[in-house]
C-alpha cells in the first residue's frame, strides 16, 4: 500500500507493508524491517529469506509452507494424529504426508483412501447385493444369504397379497381369483358383484357370492338347468301339495282348497270338517251330521221330500172317511175329523142329542133331530125367530131379577172343590172349581166328584166359567178330566162336600128356564171376556158383538196342559209352553176387540170354524192370554186406527194368532239357543229369549221400495218381541227398543239391492232363499243413541242370516267375478233410522181442548143427577157417583195441564198413559154404578146408566183417536232404510289380482257403519259420497306375487263409489332387504304400496312402490322410489294420503 503525502507539488508514497518512505524531492531509500532486497520485496523469515521443507517466506517470519508441513518452521504435520487424513481404515505418517492401509479382509480402492470389503474373495455380491464387511453381503430386496440368492416370499409368506402370490426374481406379483377385481394397492381384492349386470343374466332372483354369484327362484319357482331361468313347480304334482283335499297350482303359489262341507285349517293345508248343523244347513227339523256333509232328518210322522231337507207332515187323513160331511184334519202323527154341527164321534158317526145339553138353549121344549135339534112352544106361547124363546110367556120374572145379577153375567159359585196346584207356574197357587150347587164325590169310585152348578176355575182372585149345568171331575195322579154335559150321577150316589166360599158368591139350584136365561143372553160368553179384564191390558178388551148366541157345545171351557193344545184343532199352532195350565175357549159366534176404546168387530166364522181363546190361569200378576183366529177372520188388524200407517207403508198382517203376556209368557221355541248375526262391523252373538211377552202368528203382505233396497214377501210368520212394556204397548211403540225374532214357516221373498256405481245403477236380486235357513232378528226404536261399531254394537234394523244357492252379485262390476260359495251362510242387515228425538214435537191442543170440553159436561150432567136423586138411592151407589166425580176432577187436571205444557213427544206421552189410567178407573167406577142401577125400580136409574155409558164411551173414542194421532206421528219418524250389508264367503279378485277365499262383506249406504274402524281408509277418500263398501279377509297367509304378501286376520276394504273404486289392505313387503308392513291400495289409477322399514339394518328409508293394474300378481312391474331418512327404529310409514 502506498501513500502519497502533496505539500509543494511534491508528493509522498508511504508503504504500509514496510517502512520504507519515499520524499518527493531528496530520495533515501532504506527497506523495513524484515524486508531485504532492492525493492525491499523480499520477506525474511526466521533470518533467512526461504523456509524449511520447501516452503516460502511470504512475509516477515510468515512461512507459507508445502502440502504436509506447517507452523512457523514447516514442520512436517502428522495427519494420522491430527485426523486430517482420509484414510477410512489405517493411517500411516510420512515426511510431509501420510498413508493409507486397509485392515484385513479389505482391498484399498484406487483413491487410496478407502477400502472395500472382500467377500468370498471379491469386492461385490451377486444379484446386485454389497458386500459391507469381509464376507458379509448385504442383499438387495427380495434376496438374501451369504450368496445373496433370490427370497421365494410367496413361500416364506413375506408377501402382502390378499389371495394368488406369484415369485419373481427378486420380488413377487399378486393377482385376484376368479370373480374379484386387483385394488389399487396391488395386493388386495375386491369381490366383483355380478348381480348389478343385467341381474347376473338371472330371470328372476341373483344372489351376490363371494368371488361369484348364483340365481335363485321365489318359492313356488326353481333352476332349469341354465341355472338362469326360473320355472313354476307344480307344487299339486307331488303328494298333492300336502293338501287334504284339492290343490291348485298357479304361478310361483299353490292354494289348498277343500270339498264342500269342510273348512280349510290355519295351516292353509289341512281340511276340517264343517258341522253344518251348527248353522248352515237346509234341513227344515233335525240335521244330523256327517263326514264333509250332512243329513236332513224328521220328527215322528213327519217324512224327508225327495230334496233331502224338508220335512212335511205325513197325512194321517188319506184313507179316513169322515161321516155326516166332516172334514179329516191332519195333525203330526194324528188325525181327527172336524165334525159338521150336530155331530161328533171320532169320525162324525154320532149325532149330538143337544137336547140332553142345556136342554138345547130352548125355553120350553127340544126336539132332538139328526146333526140338529128343534125347539117347540106349548100353552099358546109362539116360537120366537131366534128359534130357541117363546113369546107370550113373560110372567116369570129372569134369573137375573130375582138374584139381581148384573150385566146378564155368570154368577160365581159359593162351593168349591180342589182341582190341582199349578204346577210348573212356582207361584203355589191353587185351581180351584167353584160351583152355585154342591159339589158332591162319587161313593164307587172317590176320584169323580161333580154338581149341577155353574162352574168357574178359579186361581187366586181370577176366574172363569167353565160349564152352565154342571160338571163330572175325574182326578187321578197328577192327571184330571172335566166332563161337560149332563150330569148322569144322581145327588143320592155321592156324599156331598162341604168346602164353600164366604162371600161375593152365589149358591142356589138351577132349573132349565134358568140355563134359558143365561144362554139366550150371552152369558157366557159374555163372562168369559168380562173375565179375561184380569188378564189383558188395559188397552185391550173383547167384547161380544152383534146378536149371534153360542151354540150349545160352544157353552163350555176346559182346563188342559199345554202339550194337549195343539192336538185342539182351533187352536194349533199357539206358542204355549208343554207344562202349563191353560183355559181354553172355542166358539163360532160374532166378536169385538177394543183396542185404546176402538171397537173392531170380527165377523164369526163359516164353515163350521171357530176362535180359540187360551190362558194361562196359573199366572197371578197379570196374565198370558192367546187368541186363534180362523181365516175368514184374520182380517181385522186392517181396521185398527194406529196400524194402519203401517199398511200404508206396504205391510199387511193377516194374523192366524196373537199372544199377549205380562210375565214372558209365551214360548219362543226357536230352532237354535242363538244366532250368530252381522251388524255391519263384528259378527255378535244373540242368545234366543226363550219367552216372550208378544207374539204374532200371521200370514204377512210386506212390499217395501226405497232408493237402495227392495223388499216383496209373502208367507206364514211367527213374530217374537221383547218389548219393555205390554201395559202401555201401543204408546210406547219404537220409543223404547224393541227386540225380537222372526220366524218363517212358508214363505217367498225376493230382496232386490241397487247399487249405484260408475254411473249406472247395479241390481242385486236374492234368488234361490233357502226358507229352512233364514233367522231374523229385529231391534228397532228408542230414544237413546245407539252403538255401530265394535263389539258392544247393538244398530237398529233387521239382521238377517240364511242361505244361498246362487251368486246374487253375478252381474255387478268388480264383485261380479267373485268366486261364490253355494251353499254357504249369508248374513246380512238392513238399517233404520237411529233413534227418535226426544224433542220430537206434536200438536194435540184441539183434541185435549175437545176432550176437556166433554169431561167438564159429563161433571155437569153427573152433579146435575146427583142434586135431584140424594136420598133415594143406596150408599154403594153414593159411594160410586163420588169415585165418578173424583175420576173426572183428575183427569180434568191432567187435560188442564196438558193445554198448558209443552209439545214435545216424551211428555205429551207421559201425559196421555195417566190420562188413560184415570179414564179406567173412571170405567171401573161407572161400572159399579150402573151393577147398582140396574135393578133399581126408579125411572131415573135408566136415564143415568145410559148417560153415564154415552158420555164414559164418548170421552174413551177421543183419547182413542189422541193416541192413534200420537202412534202415527212415532212410525212415521221410523220409515225408510239407510242401508244395506251382506257378508259371505267367496274367492276375492280385484283387476286380476287373487286374494284367494275370503270373508267377504259389502255395504251400501249405512253412514254410520261407513265411520267403522276397518273402513276409515276408504270412507275418508270416498268422503259424502255414497258407496258400495266390501270388506273380506281371510285366516290363513297369501303370497302375493315376489314382493307381496297378504298378513292372515287383517282386512281387505274396498269401496265402489260412482266412478270411484279404491281398496285397501295391510300387506308385509319384502324388498332390498327391508321387512315391514304397509298399507296397500287399489284403485281405478293403479296399484300404491307405501311403507318405512330397515335396509339391511343399516338406513331406515321410506318406499313407495307403484305398478299399473291389468296382470297377474306375479307379472306386475313395480316403479320403486325411496330415501334415507334416518338411523335404524322400528316403526311404519303410513303415506296411504298421498295417493
Amino acid at each position: 500500500m502506498y501513500v502519497f503525502l502533496n505539500n509543494s507539488n511534491t508528493f509522498n508514497l508511504y508503504r504500509t507493508r514496510s517502512s520504507t518512505t519515499y520524499y518527493g524531492t531528496c530520495y533515501n531509500s532504506f527497506c523495513c524491517s524484515g524486508y531485504t532486497g532492492s525493492s525491499c520485496s523480499q520477506a525474511i523469515c526466521n533470518g533467512i529469506t526461504s523456509c524449511p521443507n520447501g516452503g516460502t517466506c511470504a512475509s516477515p517470519n510468515a512461512c507459507v509452507c508445502a502440502p504436509g508441513f506447517g507452523g512457523s518452521q514447516c514442520s512436517d504435520i502428522n495427519e494420522c494424529q491430527t485426523g486430517t487424513d482420509n484414510c477410512q481404515q489405517n493411517c500411516t505418517n510420512t515426511h510431509g504426508s501420510f498413508t493409507c492401509s486397509c485392515e484385513s479382509g479389505y482391498i484399498m480402492n484406487s483413491d487410496g483412501a478407502t477400502c472395500t470389503a472382500i467377500c468370498n474373495g471379491i469386492t461385490s455380491c451377486p444379484n446386485g447385493g454389497t458386500c459391507a464387511s469381509p464376507n458379509a453381503c448385504v442383499c438387495a430386496p427380495g434376496f438374501g444369504g451369504s450368496q445373496c440368492s433370490d427370497i421365494n416370499e410367496c413361500q416364506t409368506g413375506t408377501d402382502n397379497c390378499q389371495q394368488n402370490c406369484t415369485n419373481t426374481h427378486g420380488s413377487f406379483t399378486c393377482s385376484c381369483e376368479s370373480g374379484y377385481i386387483m385394488n389399487s394397492d396391488g395386493a388386495t381384492c375386491t369381490d366383483i358383484d355380478e348381480c348389478l349386470d343385467i341381474n347376473g343374466g338371472c330371470s328372476e332372483y341373483c344372489r351376490n357370492l363371494n368371488g361369484s354369484y348364483e340365481c335363485y327362484c321365489k318359492k313356488g319357482l326353481h333352476l332349469e338347468s341354465d341355472s338362469k331361468t326360473c320355472i313354476d313347480i307344480d307344487e299339486c304334482s307331488s303328494n298333492n301339495g300336502e293338501c287334504d283335499h284339492v290343490c291348485k297350482n298357479d304361478h310361483a303359489v299353490f292354494r289348498c282348497e277343500c270339498y264342500q262341507g269342510f273348512g280349510l285349517d290355519e295351516n292353509g293345508k289341512s281340511c276340517n270338517d264343517n258341522n253344518e248343523c251348527l248353522g248352515s244347513n237346509k234341513c227344515s227339523q233335525s240335521c244330523n251330521n256327517t263326514i264333509g256333509s250332512y243329513v236332513c232328518s224328521c220328527d215322528p210322522e213327519y217324512q224327508l221330500e225327495s230334496d233331502g231337507f224338508t220335512c212335511t207332515d205325513i197325512d194321517d187323513c188319506l184313507g179316513i172317511e169322515c161321516f155326516n160331511k166332516g172334514r179329516c184334519v191332519d195333525f203330526p202323527g194324528s188325525y181327527t175329523c172336524k165334525c159338521e154341527e150336530g155331530f161328533e164321534g171320532e169320525h162324525c158317526e154320532f149325532d149330538i142329542n143337544e137336547c140332553l145339553y142345556l136342554n138345547g138353549g130352548c125355553q120350553d121344549q127340544c126336539l132332538n133331530t139328526n146333526g140338529s135339534f128343534q125347539c117347540q112352544c106349548r100353552d099358546n106361547t109362539v116360537l120366537e125367530e131366534n128359534g130357541v124363546s117363546c113369546r107370550g110367556d113373560s110372567s116369570q120374572p129372569t134369573i137375573f131379577q130375582t138374584y139381581k145379577i148384573a150385566r146378564r153375567l155368570l154368577p160365581r159359585g159359593c162351593a168349591f172343590t180342589n182341582l190341582m196346584s199349578c204346577q210348573g207356574a212356582g207361584n203355589g197357587l191353587e185351581i180351584k172349581l167353584s160351583s152355585t150347587d154342591s159339589w158332591y164325590r162319587l161313593n164307587t169310585n172317590m176320584s169323580i166328584q161333580y154338581t149341577y152348578g155353574i162352574v168357574f176355575a178359579e186361581v187366586d182372585n181370577f176366574s172363569i166359567p167353565v160349564s152352565l149345568s154342571g160338571l163330572i171331575v175325574v182326578i187321578k195322579t197328577g192327571k184330571f178330566e172335566l166332563i161337560t154335559g149332563s150330569v148322569r150321577y144322581q145327588e143320592t150316589e155321592g156324599t156331598q162336600m162341604s168346602d164353600m166360599h164366604d162371600d161375593n158368591c152365589m149358591f142356589f139350584s138351577t132349573t132349565p128356564k134358568d140355563i134359558y136365561d143365561f144362554v139366550s143372553s150371552g152369558s157366557f160368553l159374555g163372562t168369559v171376556f168380562e173375565r179375561l179384564k184380569n188378564k189383558l191390558p188395559s188397552w185391550l178388551q173383547f167384547s161380544k158383538s152383534g146378536v149371534g148366541l153360542l151354540s150349545v157345545t160352544d157353552l163350555k171351557t176346559n182346563v188342559v196342559y199345554g202339550n194337549s193344545i195343539d192336538t185342539i184343532n182351533e187352536c194349533t199352532g199357539s206358542p204355549v209352553f208343554n207344562d202349563r195350565l191353560y183355559s181354553v175357549f172355542i166358539f163360532g159366534t160374532d166378536m169385538a176387540i177394543n183396542i185404546y176404546g176402538n171397537r173392531i168387530h170380527v165377523p164369526g166364522p163359516l164353515q163350521g170354524n171357530k176362535f180359540c181363546i187360551i190362558v194361562d190361569i196359573c199366572q197371578n200378576t197379570g196374565g198370558t192370554v192367546f187368541l186363534m183366529l180362523p181365516q175368514e177372520s184374520r182380517n181385522l188388524l186392517d181396521d185398527v186406527e194406529m196400524l194402519k200407517d203401517m199398511t200404508n207403508n206396504g205391510v199387511r198382517f193377516r194374523p192366524r194368532g196373537i199372544g199377549l203376556s205380562f210375565l214372558q209368557g209365551v214360548n219362543v221355541h226357536y230352532k237354535t239357543s242363538e244366532l250368530k248375526l252381522w251388524n255391519g262391523d263384528e259378527l255378535f252373538q244373540y242368545r234366543i229369549f226363550q219367552s216372550a211377552n208378544l207374539w204374532l202368528g200371521t200370514d204377512i203382505e210386506y212390499k217395501s221400495e226405497s232408493e237402495y233396497f227392495d223388499l216383496e214377501v209373502t208367507g206364514q210368520t211367527d213374530v217374537f218381541f221383547a218389548v219393555p212394556s205390554i201395559s202401555s204397548l201401543f204408546l210406547d211403540v219404537f220409543l223404547e227398543e224393541w227386540n225380537g225374532l222372526i220366524q218363517f214357516k212358508d214363505f217367498t221373498a225376493t230382496p232386490t239391492v241397487r247399487i249405484p256405481m260408475f254411473g249406472k245403477v247395479f241390481e242385486i236380486t236374492f234368488n234361490g232363499l233357502m226358507m229352512a235357513s233364514l233367522n231374523v232378528y229385529v231391534s228397532i226404536g228408542g230414544y237413546e243413541d245407539r252403538i255401530w261399531c265394535g263389539n258392544g254394537a247393538n244398530p237398529p234394523g233387521v239382521f238377517v242370516t240364511f242361505l244361498l244357492d246362487v251368486n246374487p252379485f253375478r252381474n255387478i262390476p268388480i264383485v261380479g267375478d267373485w268366486i261364490f260359495r253355494a251353499g254357504f251362510r249369508v248374513r246380512a242387515f238392513v238399517t233404520t233410522e237411529e233413534k227418535l228425538s226426544a224433542e220430537t214435537q206434536i200438536d194435540i191442543v184441539n183434541d185435549i181442548s175437545q176432550m176437556k170440553n166433554m169431561v167438564e159436561k159429563y161433571r155437569i150432567l153427573i152433579n146435575a143427577f146427583v142434586n135431584n136423586i140424594t136420598g133415594i138411592i143406596s150408599s154403594t151407589s153414593e159411594d160410586a157417583i163420588s169415585q165418578i166425580l173424583t175420576s173426572i176432577s183428575e183427569l180434568e187436571a191432567i187435560l188442564t195441564k196438558r193445554l198448558a205444557g209443552i209439545s214435545d213427544l216424551q211428555f205429551v206421552l207421559s201425559e196421555v198413559k195417566q190420562m188413560w189410567k184415570r179414564y179406567i178407573t173412571l170405567k171401573e167406577h161407572t161400572a159399579v154404578l150402573q151393577d147398582e142401577l140396574e135393578f133399581h125400580t126408579g125411572g131415573f136409574a135408566a136415564n143415568l146408566s145410559h148417560l153415564i155409558e154415552s158420555e164414559t164411551k164418548g170421552i174413551g173414542r177421543n183419547i182413542d183417536v189422541t193416541i192413534s194421532k200420537i202412534t202415527t206421528k212415532v212410525s212415521s219418524l221410523l220409515k225408510g232404510y239407510t242401508g244395506f250389508g251382506v257378508q259371505f264367503t267367496g274367492v276375492v279378485s280385484l283387476f286380476s289380482l287373487d286374494f284367494s277365499t275370503m270373508t267377504i262383506e259389502l255395504v251400501i249406504g249405512a253412514k254410520s257403519l261407513g265411520q267403522c274402524s276397518k273402513f276409515r281408509k276408504v270412507y275418508e277418500l270416498l268422503q259424502g259420497e255414497s258407496a258400495f263398501r266390501v270388506l273380506a279377509s281371510t285366516s290363513i297367509p297369501i303370497k302375493l306375487g315376489y314382493f307381496l304378501s297378504y298378513i292372515k286376520h287383517r282386512s281387505l276394504s274396498i269401496a265402489i263409489g260412482d266412478g270411484k273404486f279404491v281398496a285397501h289392505v295391510q300387506i308385509g313387503v319384502s324388498i332390498l332387504g327391508m321387512k315391514a308392513s304397509g298399507d296397500l291400495l287399489i284403485s281405478n289409477n293403479g296399484l300404491f304400496v307405501a311403507l318405512e322399514g330397515n335396509i339391511w339394518d343399516i338406513f331406515l328409508a321410506r318406499v313407495e312402490m307403484s305398478a299399473e293394474l291389468g296382470q297377474k300378481w306375479h307379472d306386475l312391474t313395480f316403479s320403486v322410489k325411496g330415501k334415507t331418512v334416518g338411523s335404524v327404529r322400528r316403526t311404519r310409514y303410513d303415506n296411504w294420503k298421498r295417493f
